[in-house]
């Protein structure tokens, strides 16, 4: 609950869901366009740049949905303490529980996605 409304009943939420939404789809589309030329033979021996964007936009859309479910867990996400005595209490579904752990893993999805930095330029002539 923000201000006494629920989460999804705030219009801001609800468009960066859609985002979300509509970049797996774009994400999508583009993997199948990379797919369907290499299938058809279409491909050459340097990598199609649109790869660099599916890398780019895949790792950005998963750190955003992370984000999304750290915010709709409010209140009762709390990163897990390993070995701690009361590992078992439970203050929330087991989504919750998961939400702060992976927030924080999926932060190096921008280094081992190839970093932004270097996957950029490749990919910003595709947009």
């Amino acid at each position: 609950m923000v201000r006494g409304k629920a989460l999804w009943d705030h219009p801001r939420f609800r468009d960066r869901f859609i985002e979300a939404q509509i970049e797996v789809k774009a994400m999508e589309m583009t993997a199948l366009r990379v797919l369907s030329a290499i299938q058809s033979g279409h491909s050459s021996d340097e990598p199609d740049p649109a790869t660099s964007v599916i890398k780019l936009k895949g790792a950005q859309t998963q750190q955003l949905m992370t984000e999304m479910f750290m915010e709709l867990a409010g209140d009762q996400v709390i990163p897990r303490v390993h070995g701690a005595e009361c590992k078992n209490a439970r203050i929330g579904p087991a989504w919750v529980e998961r939400s702060a752990p992976n927030y924080f893993n999926f932060r190096k999805a921008s280094i081992y996605g190839g970093s932004d930095q270097v996957q950029k330029p490749s990919s910003a002539k595709l947009f």
